[in-house]
């Protein structure tokens, strides 16, 4: 267990964030290669591009609370922009398991794409803001993000079976981050900050 401190939280996030751009530039390396343009692999880099803007800035941020402890904590408008990071990074990946869809659905499927993404974000961005509780900005988008990750992976392992384990299992994981963040107590527990960023790491 790592105690929650400054340094751990900047290792920690620089850590995820070497994972995630690794695996963009693998996505984007394969994506390059290929003859025909593969939609889920599209959806998975541009996942990964959130994800690693979203990193990159929790980084920068913990950077400088870092160099400036007086300055610790975020303006309300970049924590508004790493959430909205997290959720577009969330949302496409969960996106890129129902590519099979888009024969049936044809041009609609990507209208059903912008559908979900802005009722992801929006919704936990209005309930964070509008729904009762100190930490209900963090609670309610968290809980959004772990439901939604944790549909997406009981429907592929419903639709492929064994064949979704890797991926399905991952999933999970990282729904059992984005639940755990919501959990009560998970800002000031050492070991929900643990397991959080545990979770996160494995579902990478």
């Amino acid at each position: 267990m790592l105690s929650y401190t400054l340094e751990n939280v900047f290792m920690l996030t620089v850590f995820q964030l070497l994972i995630s751009g690794i695996i963009l530039c693998s996505s984007v390396a394969v994506l390059c290669l290929q003859k025909e343009v593969r939609k889920s692999l599209t959806l998975v880099s541009a996942a990964f591009s959130c994800y690693c803007l979203h990193f990159l800035l929790t980084a920068f941020i913990s950077y400088r609370n870092l160099s400036h402890p007086a300055s610790v904590g975020m303006a309300t408008e970049t924590e508004l922009l790493v959430r909205l990071l997290q959720h577009a990074a969330l949302v496409l990946l969960g996106l890129s398991f129902f590519v099979s869809y888009q024969e049936k659905l044809g041009n609609y499927f990507w209208a059903l794409v912008g559908l979900v993404f802005l009722l992801m974000s929006g919704g936990g961005y209005l309930a964070g803001s509008y729904l009762p509780g100190a930490s209900s900005a963090v609670f309610y988008p968290a809980l959004l993000n772990g439901f939604w990750l944790s549909g997406v992976a009981a429907a592929n392992f419903q639709r492929k079976g064994r064949k979704a384990l890797l991926a399905g299992t991952a999933l999970c994981f990282l729904a059992l981050a984005q639940l755990l963040a919501a959990s009560p107590g998970a800002e000031s527990s050492v070991w929900l900050w643990s397991l959080t960023h545990a979770a996160v790491l494995v579902g990478l």
